[in-house]
């Protein structure tokens, strides 16, 4: 009975350890987004800039190049992030049930 007991336990501390790891990327996520909207802002002025002459365009555009992929390659992360953010954050949840579960089963078992 005791080991059933650490089990139940074990599998809910494991549920919240997923969960609080989920808040803590989904929190880092929201910090990329923020900085990755900053820096879509700056691009976008500085392409205006370039984008007023025909002479300027293919030198903006080989200027800003660079920051577009670092963009681009930011915004794949941060799906990336997020969809392991929600798979924790779902997992977590199960995990929790399932425990809370497996010991009130074991609790009423023993009355």
């Amino acid at each position: 009975m005791v080991v059933k007991r650490v089990l139940s336990a074990s599998i809910i501390g494991l549920g919240l350890i997923s969960l609080s790891t989920s808040v803590f990327i989904s929190e880092e996520v929201l910090k990329g987004q923020k900085k990755i909207a900053n820096a879509q802002k700056s691009v976008d002025s500085a392409n205006s800039l370039f984008e007023s002459n025909d002479y300027t365009r293919p030198l903006g555009r080989g200027i800003l190049g660079s920051a577009r992929e670092k963009i681009e390659m930011g915004q794949k992360e941060i799906e990336t992030y997020s969809t392991i953010a929600e798979v924790l954050k779902y997992g977590g949840i199960a995990l929790i049930s399932f425990g809370i579960i497996n010991a009130l089963i074991r609790f009423k078992k023993k009355k």
